[in-house]
């Protein structure tokens, strides 16, 4: 197979006559075009000349004054060279780097937006990829180097975490919420609608079961807030969701009803060695503690 190109052979057209006519064309002026190049007249003139006589076409054609007027095969021209010579100019940066973010589900589109906004400020040399994952899955990755922040959940305790790569940003708060405000209307065995084992409210509900005389049972489990937002507004049972999460379809539970209250959720931040800013950490931490 042939593997010659056709511009192997084609007229020689160098990158500096394209800059000088993009110049011209931007300027419609020899003189502006020059001290933009930092050139003389007559470089930029002789360079335009040679890319016309190799084009075999006018560019440009002199008005009154010094102002030029562009030709219809010139608007045709710029284009291809603006795209070439960015093309060029990419080639001489360095490879874009990814910074990879593990996020919780619970975050709305606003706030991811936003958080992506601030972590782009700080890290402006970098692509941002979220993921979005459970917990114990965040952990895994960022131990392995496949991600490079995180967003670590920990129920609220007073025991204090020694943890050098991470920093407290802010806390939610569970709540239970049924489809009715009358649980006496339930099932005598309790019917719960949970998160699978392992997730951090799912912790949180077991822990405050421990402290509950009343028999219950398993009614529905996803990973997923909407998933089990939707069966507690079915009717499949009572369950644990974020205070920000409420919508006039839930009631709210609590000791009147014979529940106990739930542990919070301390939100971290996690963070691998070179990209600990305290500038970035401060920024988020007040965001979401006054969102």
């Amino acid at each position: 197979m042939d593997m010659k190109r056709t511009f192997l052979n084609s007229k020689k057209v160098t990158l500096e006559q394209l800059r000088c006519f993009a110049s011209v064309y931007e300027n419609e002026n020899i003189t502006k075009a020059a001290a933009e190049l930092c050139k003389t007249q007559s470089a930029v003139t002789l360079s335009l000349k040679k890319l016309e006589d190799q084009l075999d076409c006018a560019l440009f054609k002199r008005s009154t004054g010094k102002l030029l007027v562009k030709t219809e095969r010139a608007h045709d021209i710029y284009q291809n060279a603006v795209k070439l010579l960015e093309g060029v100019e990419s080639l001489l940066l360095p490879p874009a780097k990814t910074l990879r973010f593990g996020i919780p589900d619970d975050l709305g589109h606003k706030e991811i937006l936003a958080l992506r906004e601030i972590t782009q400020r700080h890290f402006p040399n970098y692509l941002i990829s979220f993921v979005v994952d459970k917990n114990e899955n965040h952990n895994k990755h960022f131990t392995g180097g496949t991600i490079d922040l995180f967003f670590q959940k920990r129920l609220h305790t007073n025991l204090e975490h020694e943890d050098t790569d991470s920093y407290y940003l802010y806390s939610t708060q569970l709540i239970w919420v049924s489809h009715t405000n009358n649980i006496n209307d339930l099932a005598s065995r309790l019917p719960l609608v949970v998160f699978q084992e392992g997730c951090i409210p799912r912790i949180s509900l077991e822990h405050s079961l421990q402290l509950m005389a009343v028999p219950y049972h398993i009614a529905f489990q996803s990973f997923n807030w909407q998933q089990n937002i939707e069966a507690i507004k079915s009717g499949l049972g009572i369950g644990v969701i974020l205070d920000k999460m409420l919508d006039d379809e839930l009631y709210v539970l609590g000791k009147e009803h014979g529940l106990p209250d739930l542990l919070s959720i301390d939100v971290h931040l996690k963070m691998a060695d070179g990209f600990k800013k305290r500038e970035f950490i401060a920024e988020l931490t007040s965001f979401f503690q006054s969102s």
